[in-house]
């Protein structure tokens, strides 16, 4: 079961139920689903697409629950962002998954602006714990869609399917290629080993050939 039908199940099972708290906000599982998805289409009305990073740099609040939950309803790739991070392991993180859009909290903002370049953000939305307007406007200018019309089809899952598979090669070609002046001397080493070895097997095999005596060369002690 994946998350996003964990969470459709849940709101078409406990829809009144509760499912998370914090502070003095409540939602129920049905509210959450309908929140996840509004956040997936403001991902979508912010030019981000299937496969797409959302990075977060937040403390334990209902964002940080909520982008897990719309990644998996959207389609997109969470990639949360340890919050004791300097400014240059943020712009690592956010470089090297390439995410486009980057949540974060008014207190780690000056940190972000300090991380220098990351050419793959299109957009950066921050706020405070207590006002989260600026979040809440992205889940209100999404308009309303059910459950199915975000769920991924067969064909796109085929997409994604293969693009994950060429970026694996890729990886692996890579790897490898930084591994080659490593293992081919290692190689080399071990075939040699291997040779010395069968010479030295072939060596026992053979007889050794008599000693030839010559007149006069005293007689061989032979060992009782």
């Amino acid at each position: 079961m994946t998350v996003a039908a964990w969470i459709r199940r849940c709101a078409q099972r406990y829809p009144d139920k509760l499912a998370y708290v914090d502070g003095d906000r409540r939602y129920t599982f049905a509210q959450y689903a309908d929140r996840l998805r509004r956040h997936a289409n403001g991902l979508y009305a912010a030019g981000l697409g299937r496969g797409d990073r959302v990075a977060t740099l937040t403390n334990n609040h209902v964002e940080c629950v909520e982008a897990v939950g719309a990644a998996a309803t959207g389609g997109f790739v969470h990639v949360p962002v340890n919050f004791r991070s300097v400014p240059r392991e943020i712009a690592y993180v956010v470089n090297h998954c390439g995410a486009s859009l980057l949540f974060v909290e008014k207190e780690y903002a000056a940190k972000v602006a300090e991380a220098g370049e990351m050419p793959s953000l299109k957009k950066i939305i921050d706020s405070k714990p207590k006002d989260m307007a600026r979040y809440e406007f992205v889940l209100k200018q999404a308009i309303e869609t059910t459950a199915d019309s975000l769920e991924m089809s067969q064909e796109d899952l085929k997409d994604r399917a293969t693009v994950v598979a060429e970026r694996e090669k890729k990886e692996k070609e890579d790897r490898d290629a930084l591994r080659e002046p490593i293992d081919k001397p290692a190689k080399k080493g071990v075939e040699t080993a291997k040779k010395d070895g069968d010479k030295k097997e072939d060596d026992k095999g053979k007889k050794k050939p008599p000693t030839l005596r010559r007149p006069g060369d005293p007689p061989t002690k032979q060992i009782q």
